[in-house]
Formats: C-alpha cells, structure tokens, sequence
C-alpha cells in the first residue's frame, strides 16, 4: 500500500494552445528577419552585427565598435547603416 504524496502538488501539463501566443510569435519573428536583413546589410559594408544583452552594436573587421555603442537597437543600426556612404562598402575587404 503506497502513501499520499505530502507537500508536492501535482502539476498539469500546459496544452499546445496555453503556451503558444501568436501576436508574441509574430514579434519574435519579424524581429528576427529584420535582425537577419541588417546582418547581411552590415556584412556587405564589411561589418559584422553583434548582440549582447544591452542591444546591438556595429563592428569592424578587426572587433572595433564602429559608434562607441553596445546598446543600439534594431532601428538605430538601421540608419546607421542607411548613413554609411557607399564606398565605405567593402572598403576593408579587398579580394584579389
């Protein structure tokens, strides 16, 4: 004969519907398509997009903040890269 459990309730497992949220899922994704969309922006100018927990920043080749800045958002790298002139693209990486 088995005794009752004390102290530990028993808990019901979510169901596919309680846990997925489609306006939260919709969010996640558009953020990174447009995450994805600036990487390569910022790869074609011969940078790199870097994420950290404060934000996003710009960096060069050599791991350089391109704007002092570790704390940018989605948008402000954006037009950052919309600021750069167009020679500045692939100035440092030259193939030859």
């Amino acid at each position: 004969m088995s005794r009752p459990r004390r102290g530990v309730d028993r808990v019901r497992a979510k169901t596919h519907d309680e846990l997925f949220d489609a306006a939260t899922a919709n969010d996640e994704r558009a953020t990174k398509l447009l995450s994805n969309s600036l990487r390569r922006r910022a790869h074609a100018l011969g940078l790199k997009l870097r994420h950290s927990d404060l934000g996003y920043s710009l960096v060069d080749l050599d791991g350089n903040r391109v704007d002092e800045r570790n704390d940018l958002t989605l948008a402000e790298i954006g037009a950052a890269l919309d600021a750069r002139p167009e020679t500045a693209q692939r100035g440092a990486r030259k193939r030859g």
